[in-house]
């Protein structure tokens, strides 16, 4: 879709938006994490790199788990997903894809797989009340965990690609941007980072 002008347009019913092809990046949530990832090794117009929430690969071809995309990837696991087996996957996918300094791998603490999605955003009350979210404070604070990571992942990785410094210390660059901004808007600290 976004490979085509006239619909990105039609999307935004403007038409001056303009879209950095140089930097187009793929995301998913959940049982389409293996898909995207096969799509940012293997699909030349993923330019920029990869954003997996929550991803679930027991449905991934082996050589998918294990073969390295060589693009910025920034992994967001639930503490849900973690203590499952699903955990265990999904760390050592991260791991393969994420060691070469150009992707950062963690969860946050206490959240849940529903709160790696905008669900939180669109039915708070409900997530609440069937017990997904214990406190309406959880949501604000997991919205402002996802926004502020994902926004300095893909600055910090656009900038790399730009300059071509990529594989210089990405992780630790997006890890020091996001802390500096959570302390600005007095959230906790809980991104904890696979070593």
């Amino acid at each position: 879709m976004i490979s085509k002008p006239s619909t990105i347009h039609g999307l935004f019913e403007n038409d001056q938006i303009a879209l950095d092809y140089e930097n187009v990046f793929a995301s998913e949530h959940s049982f389409s994490g293996a898909t995207a990832c096969e799509v940012a090794i293997e699909d030349s117009r993923v330019t920029g790199g990869l954003l997996i929430l929550d991803p679930l690969f027991e449905c991934a071809h082996f050589d998918i788990i294990y073969q390295s995309i060589n693009k910025p990837v920034l992994s967001i696991r639930s503490t849900a997903y973690d203590k499952e087996n699903t955990g265990e996957l999904s760390r050592k996918h991260a791991k393969v894809n994420c060691g070469n300094e150009m992707g950062l791998s963690g969860y946050f603490a206490e959240s849940s797989h529903n709160s790696c999605t905008d669900l939180p955003m669109l039915l708070p009350r409900e997530l609440m009340l069937s017990g997904v979210i214990q406190r309406m404070d959880d949501i604000e604070e997991n919205i402002k965990y996802q926004t502020s990571s994902t926004r300095n992942f893909l600055e910090v990785a656009v900038e790399k690609k730009r300059t071509e410094e990529y594989g210089i210390n990405l992780k630790a660059q997006v890890l020091k941007k996001w802390r500096n901004e959570i302390k600005e808007i007095g959230v906790r600290d809980v991104l904890f980072v696979d070593e």
